[in-house]
């Protein structure tokens, strides 16, 4: 017997156990997937119902706000929008032309902080991330040196306290 299986069964007996064992624990990969899946769309939902609202009432109008990823594309279609209008403003006469560039410095402005705020922010996961892989071992060099000057601070007060003592 070899894992189960009779030794009589041959090649085809084997590859036939194989193919029944392997499309069993594809199937359990295949429903544990799905379920994953499952959760993944319902931790988005429930991310998107406790992250920030907020909703701007203009009479029977509404515009209501969830999540990170609404207000970033509303923050893109703005700043796409008068990026646009200030092209087409340029290739007006007057007052449009210089509304056009100022659009376009605008809207290009605008983008720079947008990835100054991206940048930060992966730099500070990126930062996280080595403090989570190296724990405490980056920092026990300056621990060890407060280690000491505590060491050292106790032994002066101690010192302190025996003169004191002796009257000296």
């Amino acid at each position: 017997m070899v894992d189960g299986r009779d030794d009589k069964s041959g090649l085809l007996g084997s590859r036939i156990w194989e193919a029944v064992h392997m499309s069993d624990s594809q199937s359990e990969v295949d429903q544990l997937t799905a379920e994953l899946q499952s959760i993944d769309a319902e931790i988005d939902r429930e991310v998107a119902r406790l992250s920030s609202h907020w909703t701007i009432d203009f009479g029977r109008f509404k515009l209501s706000v969830t999540g990170a990823k609404t207000i970033t594309l509303i923050y893109m279609v703005f700043n796409s929008t008068l990026f646009t209008l200030g092209v087409v403003f340029t290739f007006l006469r007057g007052v449009f032309a210089n509304l056009g560039v100022a659009l376009i410095v605008g809207a290009i402005f605008s983008f720079s902080t947008l990835i100054a705020q991206v940048w930060s922010v992966s730099v500070q996961n990126a930062s996280n991330i080595v403090a989570q892989a190296f724990g405490n071992i980056r920092n026990r060099r300056l621990e060890n040196l407060g280690d000491r000057y505590t060491e050292l601070a106790h032994r002066v007060d101690e010192l302190r306290k025996d003169d004191r003592g002796t009257g000296r």
